[in-house]
């Protein structure tokens, strides 16, 4: 019977249960017979049925007569099996999330490395595409890091990328040093009172953590879920900022 195997049970043990429920409280020479089960197997398919309560024993004159349950409590396996699936659905469909939204996390250390995994980052970036950036001026007390900075503010301009940057308050005069007033408008860089921790790049589905300090270090994570988080963070401050 395929129903039964289609609720986990094995072709013995359905064939063993079904042999049982036509013979009625048998010993296992006529379940062996009927069902066709080796006998050097019959102990334990029986032994599996009576666990899951499918079927019971009694003993009669010293040997063990066994019959099978009430066929009803398919209806109970069948409940029972269908309240396990409930209790596994969540925990299914948020592994289904992660495997959509995979999450990876790169350490770079190093200008060169940061450098690169900058460069990286918008190598295949298509015109139009968003680029944001909380930027805390570190940066800029590195000579070597100001002029990649402006080499790949000028690279993100040719492909096309819409920048919009949130610059601490402190940081107008350098940035009036360093850019012109066109520069400072073409990427869309607006002034806050707000002190970031360290700066931040929110590209695509990465968010980059930048630390310029003495052990320079560049974290990306890729993650759609969190840069969305990190980008609505953005937009909150970036809309209340002045330009």
């Amino acid at each position: 019977m395929r129903e039964m195997e289609e609720l986990g049970f094995s072709k013995w043990e359905t064939q063993v249960y079904l042999a049982l429920v036509e013979l009625g409280s048998s010993t296992t020479g006529p379940i062996v017979k009927k069902s066709g089960v080796p006998h050097s197997k019959i102990y334990e398919v029986l032994g599996k049925l009576m666990e899951r309560g499918l079927v019971s024993y009694v003993i009669k004159k010293g040997m063990k007569h066994f019959q099978a349950a009430d066929p009803k409590i398919l209806l109970d396996i069948e409940d029972e099996r269908r309240e396990k699936i409930k209790k596994i659905v969540p925990e299914l469909k948020l592994k289904q999330k992660f495997a959509k939204d995979p999450q990876r996390t790169e350490i770079f250390e190093g200008k060169k490395a940061i450098f690169n995994a900058l460069t990286n980052l918008i190598k295949d970036a298509r015109s139009g595409e968003e680029f944001l950036s909380f930027t805390v001026g570190t940066e800029h007390e590195d000579p070597s890091v100001s002029r990649f900075y402006k080499n790949y503010t000028a690279k993100r301009l040719e492909k096309g990328l819409k920048l919009k940057i949130l610059s601490d308050i402190r940081l107008k005069k350098t940035y009036e040093k360093i850019y012109t007033k066109k520069w400072i408008k073409n990427i869309g860089n607006r002034y806050t009172l707000f002190k970031f921790p360290q700066g931040i790049v929110i590209f695509r589905n990465k968010v980059v953590f930048l630390d310029w300090g003495e052990r320079q270090t560049a974290i990306i994570t890729t993650s759609k879920h969190m840069s969305k988080q990190f980008r609505n963070f953005f937009y909150e401050l970036y809309n209340k900022a002045k330009k």
